[in-house]
Formats: structure tokens, sequence, C-alpha cells
């Protein structure tokens, strides 16, 4: 997230092809899913949902080829309301510097099932990082990453896309939450993404090697619905027992950081804006 606050550093994309080159090249199969940022044609950036798979015939093979069922979310400056695109090229995908991604061969095979209802305390994310928090205090590296998908088949979850241009005063988490677009959408919603327990391990690792320390996404997780909208989601609005989720994860057995940028202290994480609310 430090590439963009406060502003972007660059307009330049990321390739997926080019990052499994380098991050999953012994594979010829491969699942990517999760959250990140987009760009459109016109340069407008927006909530990308990340749902791709890749093929190439032998490890060798330079170009893949691509079943892209990935979506944009973004800021309809007509409507002044979020719109939600497919994204239908075949021969790559691109993101902005900022996302989080399980990437997998795409097989079948045993995963974390998670149900949840009736909420009265913890939001959902909340419950599912604490849950992993504790869980992995007696497990070195003490560092438990999920990625997956979830379905929230009751309740209406808040979230957000980013305006149509970019505020030059967003150095504070109370300005980026009062520029960007909040939305509060309906389920059923879909929603991909990742979660860790605790990003405190990574930032003293990187301290005690002698690098800097680097921040990371506690919880990052895009969603849409069948009519129309999506978005960046942050919770449900209302704990009460009209809120269900079903969600399907898998740990992840490598962690891997592109890029890494020096912290922006104005902003940890999307859940500190939270606080304005």
């Amino acid at each position: 997230m430090s590439q963009l606050f406060p502003r972007p550093r660059k307009m330049f994309n990321y390739y997926f092809s080019d990052i499994l080159k380098e991050i999953y090249s012994s594979h010829t199969n491969t699942l990517v899913i999760g959250a990140s940022i987009g760009m459109r044609p016109n340069q407008q950036l927006g909530e990308l949902f990340v749902n791709a798979s890749f093929y190439r015939p032998q490890v060798s093979a330079d170009s893949f080829y691509l079943n892209n069922q990935s979506r944009l979310a973004f800021f309809n400056q007509a409507t002044r309301k979020c719109a939600l695109e497919s994204i239908t090229d075949k021969s790559d995908l691109a993101c902005y510097p900022h996302g989080n991604f399980f990437i997998s061969e795409g097989k079948p095979g045993k995963v974390l099932k998670v149900h949840a209802k009736n909420c009265i305390d913890f939001h959902f994310l909340t419950a599912m990082q604490c849950v992993l928090s504790q869980y992995s205090v007696d497990i070195p590296p003490s560092f438990v990453g999920l990625g997956g998908i979830f379905l929230m088949k009751k309740g209406i979850a808040r979230t957000h896309v980013m305006p149509y241009s970019w505020d030059n005063q967003l150095k504070t988490a109370k300005n980026i939450n009062n520029w960007l677009h909040y939305s509060d959408l309906n389920a059923p919603l879909v929603a991909v993404g990742t979660l860790i327990s605790d990003s405190s391990y990574y930032e003293k690792s990187c301290q005690r090697s002698g690098r800097n320390g680097y921040g990371l996404t506690q919880s990052h997780f895009h969603t849409y619905s069948s009519n129309g909208t999506g978005g960046h989601f942050h919770t449900e609005i209302q704990l009460t027992k009209a809120v269900e989720y079903f969600g399907y994860f898998k740990p992840a057995k490598i962690f891997y950081h592109m890029d890494p940028h020096l912290r922006y202290d104005g902003l940890q994480d999307f859940t500190d804006i939270m606080v304005y609310w």
C-alpha cells in the first residue's frame, strides 16, 4: 500500500504472466485469486477482483493461455455510483502496484470451510484474524496466511471504490476516509482475497535482518454482486442474526513480497479508516 500514498509513485502495471514466471516458474497450471487495483483504458483506477487461471504446455514456454473471470469495480462519474465491468482480456492480466493474491495449481483438495452466522460481537474478517492469531502462537514462525473465497449469503456489506481522480492531500487515514466513495451492498455477495494472522512477525524479521520495516495488509478482499456492483470489502454494517457467511480457504505454504517499499505511516491498512465511520 506504500506504493499508493500520499500519491501513486508511478503509473505502471504488473503483469501476472511475469509474476508467475518469477515466483511460480515450475508449474504449468496456475490459479490466481485475490484483491488488487486495476486500471481502465482511460487510466481510471478501480477495485480489481482477480479470478484467473493460467496454462502453458510446458514450464519453458513464454506465453500462457488465460481463462479470465476477473472484474473491476469503479466509480461512474455519470451516475455518481459504483459500476462493475468484466475483464475479458485473454492475452494477459495486469494489476496496479498494490494487491494480495493466493496462487495455487487450482486442483481439488482439502480446504478450510467456515460457516458463520448470528454475529453478536466481532465482524467476520476480524473474527477470522483473531482465530488465526491465537492458532499461530505455538506454530513457528507464528505467521499464518489464508487465501480463498467467501459468500456473504445474508446481510449488508460496507464497500468502497476510489473516486475518478486522485486527491493530492491524501496524507492521513482521515483524508483517505473522506476521499473514498462508500456503498452499502445487499447480499448475496462473492468475495476473494487473503488474510494473515499478524504482520508484526514479518516486520520484525525485516528489522532483524537489517532491512526496513515493510507494512502488510492484514486482510484484503474484493467483492461483487450479480446486480452490477462491487468494491473493496470492509465489513458487515449490522451485527444481527440476519448476517451469514460461507467461506472456503487454503493455508499458504510460501509468502512472497514483491518490490517492498518503506511503510507509509499515515495509513497502515485500510482497516485504519474504520474509526472514522
